[in-house]
Parts: structure tokens; C-alpha cells; sequence
């Protein structure tokens, strides 16, 4: 029995050993203290709340890298913009010669706006809002062209011009005179010219204007113009602005003397004819912008150098993106708890519509060889270049740098919290290697004792039975 009961202390002993080498073995190799939660006692909820912070923390960073990459390619965007703009300014503000030759540039400028709206991060459109796949906005070609049943740009705005200018050089004005009296009207109904007013400080002319319709604009009055004296026209365009035009008694066309109605309606024709090309322009820029607006109207009846009222008309829509009222929240990054950042842009909001419409409007208005000319290149300097300006770009990159910071201090929030759990964990679960060489060491000492004494124990125990 003695025998037995020694055997079975011996392997007890040993094996509580060998267990314990187990484990500072297990320990080295994983570099942790505890295989299972059940094993850290009291400390095992601490650890997973720390373990599930640091996987939060790390989500989150995840999450902010993907929108610091979708906000890197949107600047590159922006940048391309710019320079696309700078290229049609300089076109539009250099020579007549690189003008007239730079028919081209012009119209590539629409497509290399609509390619570089149609960025994408993956699938996902980058100025769609929150679509997440597909175009922002159609090709350039689908906007000037249309489809087999809707018209684009170019059909829309040949039909303005022609109903804005009525065929002649007079902008749907009708122009009667008697010897000392002119009166202008604007017969285009919703067309042509509207009569904003005239003005002269020659003693005795007179100027009357009525309301109508249609609106008359009457200058009268038995007087003699010197020369030098001025007689001048303030003239509404499609687009909202206005073109003024005066005439000087002894230049050429516009002779001093008495006051004679024929002379001043010849004089304003040739003047008004010398100004066809801003108001071909104005024309093109209303039509773009009502297209862009998403409120496009056509033309109604024929010829349209003869019609009087607009009426609705169904093209293509051209953005393809999903609309928020707030552009920016359509995409929102979350970078903490209950902490978002919006990041959302959308092509159709107005600092790229003005652009699609200015650039839309140069395209068709550079195919018109009678606007290759120093007052078409003129007229638009005046009303397309400014809507070139890339100042409304600028700021929507500054507001997206800002975003970039925002992300950037919240990724080190995250990057924070994470150093913080992941030290804890260490301290907690991570192996002392030093420590537990030694730990092994003497349990490895402790295992070889246990067997030499186990040995001597059976020994003497079998000497004692014999």
C-alpha cells in the first residue's frame, strides 16, 4: 500500500508540474498570459471592454481612411477644374487669332467638366450625393445633342437665338418714325430686346415710355442736336442683363441737325446690328441656365423667328446623382460616438451648374462662324468669362480642406483610444518573456527534482517492502 500511495503522489506532483510548464510554454508562444477569458478572473469583463474599444477605435480609423481617399480624389477634381477654366479664360481673354482658332478648347471644356464630375471612388460617384453607383451627370455629348426624342442644348438654343433676334439685327424691336419723333416697341412677346429706358440732355427732346403691350419707348421733340450731343438706349437681354447704346450727333451714321426720327432709327439699326452678338450670347446663357436649373422651356411654334411665348419642354435629365437639400449631409463619415463629419457633394448644386451652363453655351456658340469675330469674342468676355471664375470652386475646396482636418484630428482621437486599450491589454495579458524564461527554467528544475526524488522514493519504499 505504501507503495501505491507513494506512485500516486509522485504523479500528482509531477503532473502539476508538467501542467504548470505547460502553460509558461503556451505562454511564450502566444506572448499571453491567459488563453481563455474564464482564466483572467475578475479582470475578464475590463479586458473585453477594452478589447471591444481598441475594435471600435480601429473600425472608426478604418472608416476615416476611406473618406480621407474619397476627399483626396474629389480635390484632384476640383484642381482639374481649375485648370480647365484657366485653359477657356485664356482662350476666351487672349487674341482674336488663338480665338478663332481655339474652336476645340472651347467645346472640349464641356466634356472635360462632365468627365471630371464623373469621378468615382470605386463604383460610387463621387459628386452623386448619395448614389452609389452609376454617372453624377450625363456625357457632354447627351447635353448638347440629346436623343432621338428629347432635344438638347444645341436645338434649344438655335431656337432662342432665332427667336430673340427675329431673323434681322433689331431683336424683335419694331422701330417707326415721323420727321421729329421715333418710337421703338418690342414685339417679341417673350423675345427679343425688352425697353429699359433712354435718357438725353438735350433741351426740349422728349422721352415717353408706355407700358402696353407692347412696350413703347418714344422720343420726340423740335429740336437741333449739336454735335457731341448724346442720345442714349438701355436695352434687357434673355439672360437678365442689359446692353446700353448712345449715339453722338456728328459721328459717323448719326448726323447733327434737326432732330429727324428716320436718321435716329437708322442710326440705333446700325448700332443694334453691331450688338447682335451679346444678345446671340445672352440668348444661349438664358436657355443653359434654365436647363441646368432643371426648368427648361422651348420655343413655342414656328417659325421661331416669329413666335411669342416659351412652353415647357422634357430633355434628358442631366444629373444622374441623388439630391439632398443639404449636399453636404448626403454623405456623412462617423468618426466617434454619436460624432459625424459630412463629406456630401452633388454636381448639380450651383456652383456647377453655372459652370456647365457658361461652358454648355460657349460650345454651341463657337460652332457660329458669325460669332468668331472680334465682337463675338467680345460679348463672351462680358457675359460668359465671368461665369468661368473659379472663385466658387475655391471655396467649395476650402470647405473640403476643412473636412480633411476635421478627419485628420479625429483620426487621432481614435488613434489615442486605441494606444490607450491596446496598453492595457498588454499590461494585462502580455507575457513577460524574461519572466517566464525563468518561470520555465525552474519548473523545468523543479520537474527534474520531482523525478529524482520520485525515484528515490519508489526505491526506498521497494527496499522496505522486500
Amino acid at each position: 500500500m505504501r507503495i501505491g500511495t507513494s506512485a500516486n503522489n509522485f504523479y500528482q506532483m509531477t503532473s502539476a508540474v508538467r501542467e504548470g510548464l505547460a502553460q509558461v510554454q503556451q505562454q511564450i508562444a502566444t506572448g499571453q498570459k491567459n488563453a481563455t477569458y474564464g482564466s483572467m478572473g475578475m479582470a475578464s469583463q475590463t479586458w473585453l471592454d477594452f478589447s471591444a474599444a481598441a475594435a471600435r477605435a480601429s473600425a472608426l480609423m478604418d472608416g476615416i481612411d476611406a473618406q480621407q481617399l474619397r476627399l483626396k480624389t474629389i480635390d484632384s477634381s476640383f484642381n482639374g477644374l481649375g485648370k480647365t477654366l484657366t485653359t477657356t479664360r485664356s482662350l476666351l481673354s487672349g487674341g482674336l487669332t488663338a480665338f478663332q482658332a481655339g474652336q476645340s478648347t472651347a467645346q472640349n471644356a464641356l466634356v472635360m467638366i462632365t468627365d471630371l464630375l464623373n469621378a468615382k471612388n470605386g463604383k460610387v460617384p463621387l459628386f452623386g450625393g448619395a448614389a452609389l453607383s452609376g454617372d453624377a451627370v450625363i456625357s457632354a455629348q447627351a447635353m448638347i445633342d440629346g436623343d432621338a426624342t428629347q432635344p438638347g442644348l444645341r436645338a434649344l438654343i438655335h431656337e432662342r437665338i432665332a427667336a430673340d433676334t427675329g431673323g434681322n439685327a433689331l431683336g424683335r424691336l419694331g422701330l417707326s418714325s415721323t420727321g421729329t419723333s421715333l418710337t421703338l416697341s418690342a414685339q417679341g412677346g417673350a423675345f427679343g430686346y425688352t425697353l429699359k429706358g433712354a435718357t438725353t440732355h438735350v433741351p426740349g427732346l422728349n422721352v415717353t415710355q408706355a407700358a402696353g403691350p407692347p412696350v413703347t419707348l418714344t422720343l420726340s421733340g423740335n429740336v437741333t442736336l449739336a454735335v457731341g450731343d448724346q442720345i442714349s438706349f438701355k436695352f434687357g437681354l434673355p439672360d437678365g442683363s442689359e446692353e446700353s447704346l448712345t449715339l453722338v450727333a456728328g459721328e459717323a451714321g448719326f448726323p447733327a441737325g434737326p432732330f429727324n426720327g428716320a436718321a435716329v432709327a437708322t442710326a440705333l439699326g446700325a448700332r443694334l446690328a453691331e450688338v447682335t452678338p451679346a444678345l446671340k450670347t445672352a440668348s444661349a446663357l438664358a436657355v443653359a441656365k434654365a436647363y441646368f436649373a432643371g426648368s427648361v422651356q422651348r420655343v413655342s411654334g414656328s417659325p421661331a423667328a416669329n413666335a411669342t411665348a416659351l412652353a415647357p419642354a422634357t430633355t434628358m435629365p442631366w444629373y444622374l446623382g441623388k439630391t439632398s437639400a443639404d449636399p453636404r449631409q448626403s454623405v456623412q463619415a462617423l468618426v466617434g460616438e454619436g460624432q459625424t463629419i459630412r463629406a456630401g457633394v452633388q454636381a448639380n448644386e450651383s456652383v456647377f451648374a453655372d459652370l456647365l451652363s457658361a461652358a454648355a453655351s460657349l460650345a454651341v456658340l463657337v460652332e457660329d462662324p458669325a460669332l468668331r469675330t472680334r465682337e463675338g469674342q467680345t460679348a463672351m468676355q462680358t457675359r460668359i468669362l465671368p461665369a468661368l471664375s473659379d472663385r466658387g470652386l475655391a471655396q467649395m475646396q476650402t470647405v473640403f480642406g476643412l473636412v480633411q482636418n476635421q478627419l485628420a484630428d479625429a483620426k487621432e482621437v481614435q488613434r489615442g483610444v486605441k494606444t490607450i486599450a491596446d496598453n492595457y491589454l498588454s499590461s494585462v495579458n502580455r507575457t513577460d518573456n524574461a519572466e517566464a524564461a525563468a518561470q520555465l527554467l525552474a519548473l523545468q528544475n523543479q520537474l527534474q527534482a520531482s523525478y529524482q526524488a520520485g525515484a528515490n522514493i519508489l526505491k526506498l519504499s521497494l527496499v522496505n517492502y522486500l
